[in-house]
């Protein structure tokens, strides 16, 4: 049986994707960002249904069950009631709900026309089982406790359980809209001048820069804590009364969070000041306190070893780096794309589960995108100014351009799933030069001075360098970089010590483990600077891309397939 699994017209937030099972097999998953060129892409992804089939080997002919992350019309009442407590704030934005409402009504037409026939049916399955069902069958566990954390979906915001390949899904606790740790978050990002849904990822980087015992007594006010539950005070929020969403200008906090915290809204291009800094401490702080919390809860109720992490929220590293440090579970797994993205997937696990089916499989997670041939390639290279070669060792090319401080780009194989670069569309430098940091951040991405830097490890030598376990795959989790290498790797060492590590295995991603071998043998440590190969853009997906980006910004190598190109 073939399912396709969609996620669409998410009101601003991005993560429109699809998945796709043929015959017990998952064939891709990929973002329309992708294709789309436009960042947090939230619409119908017909450009991913498109190449998911043609890579699948299917017509749409071929698929009779369409799955959906989303019961739309649950929950509606909770929504309802909040917003008619409310009526003047609502009208304010109630727009864009009625849009989405109208795009989600008209969707089938929309699948008709990508598929190409009206014999299909489409199973809408709940936000977070599908957050559950995504972050728990990638992983290697047979049963496993599970926590998802997000914004909302449907009316849930949170939910802890069992799950088992052989039983399914045992929901032990759900937390209910308004109380929302992932809207939380969001709302301090958006006062402190960084909206969602690119806000709080950047919130969270200048949190290793503040203090968050400046505002920890107003924070411990927000969220509270009881009884497997988080809690929110509502009179210092906004966003349940008027509905925002990333696509309007409504304000996420209330008037009483200014008065108290006594730091006015910060607009996004004013001067980032400590008491920003010091905003962004706190929220996460509380934030890696309440992922503890429900951890530890979920660990009592359950008395399983393993943990699967889910949602939106569980892209926040450093919240999953506090988990498994505290030694809760034996291990903690967080599949590539744990946002809504992710939902593509989970859906269509559980119709699997639904109709019967074995659970598709996946291999070479991440590693689920489109791939292009040297062939492909030097076409695309012969229509560029620049001049290239054949390499006999592209790993080892790689890794003498990086240990001779030049900044790369490497783009090999399928692409990653999810918004994370693991060694396929990646820009490559070395972290031994402190001077990387700023140069990367400024001249390369044209992004924010404060944004970490992420390194990349062999799976052998990851517990020389770094703290916690080499499970980390994903780069999900942050660790400590170990004492002796703080000032041996600068460039990608935070300010307070940490760092967001990708443990590289042979077996997934070979070639690039290759090139950190051969950086160990040539530089001493098998350790690189990774960042995603992008420019105030989606991640680059073809090979146009990855040479526009080459061209555009200074990066002075390409390793491409088997190609090592240069600028003329």
């Amino acid at each position: 049986m073939n399912f396709l699994g969609l996620v669409a017209h998410t009101m601003g937030y991005g993560d429109s994707g699809a998945a796709l099972s043929v015959d017990g097999h998952i064939v891709g998953l990929i973002e329309e960002e992708r294709f789309s060129r436009k960042r947090y892409d939230d619409s119908f992804p017909k450009k991913s249904i498109s190449h998911l089939l043609k890579i699948g080997g299917i017509s749409g002919q071929d698929i009779r069950i369409v799955t959906f992350h989303l019961v739309s019309w649950r929950g509606l009442g909770n929504r309802i009631y909040w917003a008619a407590r409310h009526p003047i704030s609502v009208a304010s934005n109630s727009g864009e709900y009625f849009r989405c409402a109208s795009k989600l009504r008209h969707m089938k037409g929309e699948i008709q026309e990508a598929l190409g026939h009206k014999q299909f049916n489409v199973e809408f399955y709940r936000h977070h089982l599908c957050h559950a069902a995504a972050s728990f069958y990638p992983s290697p566990f047979e049963t496993s406790a599970y926590m998802t954390l997000d914004g909302s979906g449907e009316t849930i915001t949170g939910s802890m359980g069992v799950a088992s390949r052989k039983k399914g899904f045992k929901i032990l606790q759900n937390i209910h809209y308004p109380h929302s740790l992932g809207c939380a978050y969001a709302a301090v990002s958006d006062y402190i001048g960084f909206p969602p849904p690119a806000g709080p990822a950047r919130v969270m980087g200048l949190a290793g820069y503040g203090d968050p015992k400046r505002f920890r007594n107003l924070v411990d006010k927000l969220i509270k804590w009881e009884a497997g539950q988080y809690k929110l005070d509502l009179s210092y929020f906004e966003y349940h009364k008027n509905l925002v969403t990333p696509l309007s200008n409504n304000p996420w906090m209330s008037g009483k969070f200014a008065m108290a915290s006594g730091v006015p809204c910060r607009g996004r291009n004013d001067d980032i000041k400590q008491e920003h800094m010091d905003l962004a401490a706190s929220i996460q702080e509380k934030t890696n306190q309440i992922g503890v919390l429900q951890a530890e809860w979920v660990k009592g109720q359950t008395g399983e070893k393993n943990l699967c992490i889910g949602g939106g929220v569980a892209l926040n590293s450093v919240m999953n780096g506090v988990i498994e440090k505290k030694g809760i579970f034996d291990r903690v797994y967080i599949q590539p794309a744990a946002g809504d993205a992710g939902n593509a997937l989970g859906s269509i696990y559980l119709a699997a589960l639904a109709h019967g089916e074995e659970i598709p499989e996946l291999k070479r997670i991440p590693f689920s995108g489109p791939e292009y041939s040297d062939a492909e390639i030097e076409t695309e290279l012969e229509k560029h100014p620049v001049s290239y070669v054949r390499s006999k060792n592209v790993a080892l090319d790689a890794a003498r351009f990086v240990k001779d401080g030049l900044v790369i780009g490497w783009f090999q194989g399928r692409m990653e799933w999810g918004p994370r670069a693991l060694g396929s569309r990646s820009i490559l430098a070395d972290p031994q030069r402190k001077e990387m940091h700023d140069h990367i951040n400024k001249k390369v991405k044209l992004r924010e001075w404060f944004r970490p830097l992420a390194p990349s490890v062999t799976r052998e030598a990851y517990g020389k360098y770094f703290t916690g376990s080499p499970d980390n795959t994903f780069m999900l989790k942050v660790s400590h970089v170990k004492d002796p290498y703080r000032e041996v790797f600068p460039a990608i060492t935070h300010v307070d010590g940490t760092t967001r590590v990708q443990s590289v295995d042979r077996d997934r991603n070979p070639l690039y483990h290759k090139l950190l071998d051969c950086l160990g043998t040539i530089h001493k440590h098998p350790v690189v600077l990774n960042t995603s190969f992008n420019r105030q853009a989606p991640i680059v997906c073809t090979p146009r891309e990855a040479v526009a980006c080459f061209l555009s910004a200074p990066i002075e190598r390409l390793c491409i397939g088997n190609f090592v190109v240069e600028k003329t």
